[in-house]
């Protein structure tokens, strides 16, 4: 594939990934992101280019399709951010943050065994990054409601 052809082809997947896709950092300490759509070749797109993803069927709406979502945790996750970065517009800050969040791993996150089945907790550090990503998300809300009501 020729340089422009992906760029082109990053470009779509970016702004695929700006309306169907989330970005999530749950309570325990990873990153997830994910793309769900009821078309299973736009799902198929990413599939082929993105290894290391998760895949499952969730229930659309009643008497509608069926929905698709693919996930890719962690370092998987950031191999797809990294690439996308450059192209998105509306989860460029979220996606920013997020691969902050991830490369701060090495300093922030020792290695850490679960005790009696528990999940590791955020150390102070990654809970500071989970709070502005998640004061970022709540902005985004509110900026996205304020042009709804138009």
């Amino acid at each position: 594939m020729d340089e422009l052809t992906s760029q082109i082809r990053e470009s779509w997947q970016a702004g695929f990934f700006d309306g169907e896709g989330c970005i999530t950092l749950p309570r325990h300490p990873s990153l997830i992101i994910s793309v769900t759509n009821t078309n299973p070749d736009a799902i198929s797109e990413y599939i082929n280019d993105y290894p290391g993803y998760g895949i499952s069927n969730i229930k659309g709406k009643p008497n509608g399709s069926p929905a698709y979502n693919v996930y890719w945790v962690n370092y998987h996750a950031r191999y797809i951010l990294e690439a996308l970065l450059p192209y998105l517009v509306l989860k460029k800050e979220s996606a920013r943050l997020a691969l902050e969040f991830l490369a701060g791993w090495g300093q922030f996150i020792p290695l850490r065994i679960p005790s009696k089945g528990r999940c590791p907790r955020y150390s102070s550090a990654e809970i500071e990054y989970c709070d502005k990503y998640r004061r970022l998300i709540k902005e985004q809300t509110n900026k996205n409601t304020y042009f709804a009501k138009f």
